[in-house]
């Protein structure tokens, strides 16, 4: 009787080959769990410290995440250089694999010790042949081995918990989609803008000459240009930004913000029914060009005539379009009002405004104050005659500045090329949005002896605002990352509860080592039984274990069959391939050959369509396209192969570090410490046998480590493609121009730079920006850049040019 097995054996034949079967007559007595000592825990503390370092890392990993949402993706805004690193993408994708291959690992080990505690339990338990048991361990190191079959049908559990080890990768292929990268996020920063001061009532002494003429150089320019004058952004020399978008400037491509000024605007409505045209309408005549032969007098026709009422910030408008024979007359009134602008910064390009909304008083303005200034000097600036005469050339003479408004045709009239009420409002809020410029000599307002200095300051109030500046962040989907963690932590945990309870039972397995085969071979049982039958049929034959601990266990023969053959014949053909040497399965090693450069054209050819295309957050099933733009499609997808080349890699370096060990040990002596040293290095690189192990050889270590080593292709190749911050594409598109009345069409083909706005400047003033068309910014699919003022006409067509593209 061993440890309650009591043995009956049948004797064999008169050949003296054993048939022997042997069957459990008594009661098996298990250890029960002991908890009564501190040397009963010790054993749990390698399974228990895998699963609470893998918990760490997960928690790790979801700290780390935690700290990366929102944050910019712009490392050139930091100063500290451990930041800097963090913000790069191919470094987070770094980090954040490598944890999730360390909880992998963890928490694999974790259940790795239970499948080995549950692999000596089962063998234990029930008896199983060589073959089935071969199966089991080769499940036990991977769950789709060509003997995955036998195994679970011989211990379904154990297979069970072969696939739970492997389930473990979907924690590195699933989390690293956890954390995208979200594009034109409104990032709130502090930030200083300028306004407008809050201007009362000022006296006519403190208009000198030279704030006058100040005055009149902007409205002029504002005419000239059809557009306001940029907001204020820092000195002319070098654009300091840092005090208008914050001290994150440095690492922003744009900043806008939202604010309210006070200015004066204008309302007009047409009195044409009312207004006598006589005298408008009456040909004028001047002296034209003389000759040596005769005087030539020329007729002149008024094509516009705009009066200032006297006292009021008021102007009437007579026009006469030539081209179209329209005549008109309108009436226009200035009114305090309040401008809801947007501003917007781009680079070093002049900023762009968007009016919002003009909230309109109903009152006159004020006699004596600045807005009532600034208007009369407005309509003043547009006040004036222009007349056209009928000479060969179709000349025009005006007293007055209107810009783009008046444009020759190509019949050699002359024409409007915008509506008389919006051109006369739209002047009129251009100016006002142009207080916002800095160009103003404020200071003058203030101190009514400033118009006898020499120097003015025209640095406009500075206030503090939240500027939205569209940055590209890291953006971290919690619940993804914990449920890729929680089901094999989950499953873990089932599993270690029961591995503890093993360890309890029976005390800390280990794998089965060369020692425990040599040991277990030297049985009369079954050196009697490989006596008398070949290779093949000995791996038919049933054993089973006996002994809770690893020094008392002993192996037993259940059962196994006659096998004999008679001498003069021979053995049978069956028995010959049963007893030739099992030749090397040449066909694996190409074929993971092949599965690695499979997998790698696949990942390139995946990461090859990605490039240059808009990254989005759809999950639309219907448009597979988008679908595959996902970023957590992509990560998923890109890992997912990454880490299917890297498990060829692995199973052919393996296959190879086994062909070397069966070599060594062949022809060369070694002991058997020393390979089973070998042996745990094999199973983990990281085992304390691995200075005994290089002893034995170098090799087998070595191609462990590289086997090990091939977790760097998951974690380094999704780094391989990253979401470009600055991309500019140029595509070709269709574009309105200004148009040239002279001739028949005004479409062009242009090329379009769809990330960088266009910037018109005008010779004639250095300090002027032209009309803010701009051009879409990047990474949006299709954009139209709106006109400024709510009514669009020619004069719009001509600064705002619609412009349309497709990203």
């Amino acid at each position: 009787m061993f440890f309650g097995f009591g043995l009956r054996r049948h004797e064999g034949d008169k050949d003296g080959v054993a048939k022997g079967e042997y069957a459990v007559v008594g009661p098996r007595i298990e250890r029960k769990p002991r908890l009564s000592s501190y040397r009963d825990i010790v054993p749990l503390a390698p399974i228990i410290a895998c699963l609470i370092f893998g918990t760490g890392l997960m928690l790790a990993h979801h700290l780390f995440y935690t700290y990366l949402n929102e944050k910019i993706i712009s490392p050139s805004s930091l100063s500290d250089p451990i930041s800097n690193f963090l913000m790069e993408q191919r470094n987070v994708n770094f980090v954040g694999t490598s944890i999730a291959h360390g909880a992998r690992i963890l928490l694999a080990m974790a259940i790795g010790i239970t499948f080995t505690q549950w692999f000596w339990k089962t063998i234990r338990s029930t008896s199983h042949t060589i073959t089935q048991i071969d199966a089991i361990l080769n499940c036990g190191q991977s769950p789709f081995h060509p003997s995955a079959y036998r195994a679970a049908k011989a211990s379904s559990a154990l297979y069970a918990i072969s696939l739970a080890v492997s389930a473990t990768a979907f924690i590195v292929i699933l989390s690293p989609g956890s954390l995208t990268i979200l594009t034109g996020f409104q990032q709130q920063i502090p930030c200083l803008v300028p306004i407008v001061p809050q201007l009362g009532e000022i006296t006519a002494d403190v208009y000198g000459d030279t704030y006058v003429e100040n005055i009149d150089t902007i409205l002029k320019a504002t005419l000239l240009s059809n557009s306001y004058l940029p907001p204020y952004r820092g000195s002319e020399s070098g654009f300091d930004m840092s005090g208008l978008c914050g001290s994150l400037w440095a690492g922003l491509q744009s900043c806008s913000y939202n604010l309210s000024i006070a200015g004066p605007t204008l309302t007009c409505v047409d009195v044409s029914l009312s207004t006598d045209f006589t005298s408008f309408l009456t040909p004028h005549s001047r002296e034209g060009p003389s000759s040596a032969d005769f005087n030539s007098t020329l007729e002149l026709t008024t094509i516009w005539n705009a009066t200032v009422h006297e006292n009021l910030a008021a102007i009437t408008i007579l026009s006469r379009d030539l081209e179209k024979g329209l005549i008109e007359a309108i009436n226009c009134s200035a009114y305090n009002a309040t401008y809801n602008l947007g501003v917007s910064f781009e680079g070093n390009l002049p900023a762009k405004i968007q009016v919002r909304s003009v909230d309109g008083d109903s009152v006159p303005l004020q006699i004596n104050t600045f807005s009532d200034f600034y208007a009369k000097a407005a309509l003043n600036a547009i006040s004036g005659m222009c007349f056209a005469d009928n000479s060969e050339t179709g000349a025009m003479t005006c007293n007055t500045t209107l810009g783009p408004l008046i444009a020759a045709t190509a019949t050699g009239n002359f024409t409007f090329s915008d509506n008389i009420t919006h051109f006369a409002e739209s002047f009129v809020q251009n100016a006002s949005i142009s207080l916002l410029s800095g160009s103003i000599y404020y200071d003058s307002i203030y101190d009514e002896y400033a118009f006898n200095t020499t120097t003015f300051d025209t640095e406009p109030v500075l206030t503090e605002q939240t500027c939205l500046a569209p940055t590209t962040i890291y953006s971290y989907n919690p619940i993804r990352l914990i449920s890729a963690y929680c089901v094999p932590l989950a499953i873990a945990v089932s599993y270690v509860i029961y591995g503890c309870r093993l360890i309890l039972q029976s005390g800390i397995e280990h794998e089965l080592r060369i020692s425990d085969i040599i040991k277990f071979a030297i049985n009369s049982d079954i050196i009697h039984v490989g006596k008398t039958s070949n290779k093949g049929d000995l791996k038919r034959v049933e054993i089973q274990f006996s002994g809770a601990d690893s020094g008392q266990q002993k192996l037993f023969v259940i059962s196994a069959r006659t096998f004999a053959y008679n001498d003069l014949q021979g053995p049978s053909e069956s028995d010959r391939r049963h007893q030739e040497p099992t030749k090397p399965v040449l066909w694996k090693m190409p074929l993971l050959v092949l599965g690695i450069l499979l997998t790698m054209i696949l990942n390139h050819a995946y990461y090859h369509f990605l490039h240059g295309k808009l990254p989005n957050r759809s999950w639309q099933l219907s448009h597979p396209t988008a679908w595959l733009l996902n970023q957590t499609i992509k990560s998923d997808i890109g890992t997912a192969l990454a880490y299917l080349g890297q498990t060829f890699l692995a199973i052919g370096i393996g296959i190879s570090s086994k062909q070397i060990f069966w070599r060594i040990i062949r022809q060369h002596r070694h002991s058997i410490s020393g390979i089973d040293s070998l042996m745990r290095v094999e199973n983990n690189l990281f085992s304390p046998s691995i200075i005994s192990a290089i002893r034995v050889s170098r090799s087998v270590p070595f191609l462990v480590l590289l086997a090990t080593s091939a977790s760097l292709v998951s974690i380094f190749a999704p780094g391989s493609i990253k979401i470009a911050e600055d991309f500019k594409e140029v595509k070709d598109c269709t574009a309105l121009v200004p148009q040239n009345h002279s001739t028949p069409s005004s479409r062009r083909e242009l090329t379009c730079l769809p990330s960088m706005p266009v910037d018109h400047r005008n010779a004639l003033t250095n300090f002027i920006s032209r009309g803010q068309a701009s051009i879409a910014r990047k990474r949006r699919r299709q954009t139209t850049i709106l006109p400024l003022f709510p009514r669009r006409s020619a004069v719009q067509m001509w600064l705002y040019s619609r412009r349309t593209f497709h990203h």
